[in-house]
């Protein structure tokens, strides 16, 4: 059930991160980005989920966030950081996105955008 609380926190997490996707906001975005390739969801959570649907990123896929992160990294999110200059968008829990995060440090990517929402974090990480 979402909650009130739940409902607020993915209204401030949209308002974060929509400098970073131009389409959901409107406006021209703050930074010239690489384009968004993935947005991870740990979709255990019914606020993940909703902010992941309010999201929009041209050509973005979106995965969900499995219990085997390393399986999920070298599967489906390496390779397409591999593929080109591209960046990476989710909300997941604070223990997902370290995991990620410390990963994506061996193909020199960068957190470039955190938000802290109750047990959930929205990020966006990618090449300066």
């Amino acid at each position: 059930m979402i909650t009130r609380r739940h409902l607020i926190g993915s209204s401030v997490a949209v308002s974060a991160l929509s400098a970073f996707f131009p389409a959901a906001s409107g406006a021209s975005p703050a930074r010239s980005l690489p384009p968004v390739a993935l947005i991870v969801v740990d979709e255990r959570f019914e606020a993940a989920r909703a902010l992941a649907g309010m999201l929009v990123a041209p050509g973005a896929r979106q995965v969900a966030m499995t219990r085997d992160v390393l399986d999920l990294w070298h599967r489906q999110i390496a390779p397409a950081c591999q593929r080109g200059a591209l960046s990476i968008a989710g909300v997941t829990t604070e223990r997902g996105f370290f995991l990620l995060h410390t990963l994506a440090a061996d193909l020199r990517l960068r957190v470039l955008s955190r938000s802290h929402h109750g047990a959930l974090v929205s990020w966006l990480i990618g090449r300066k």
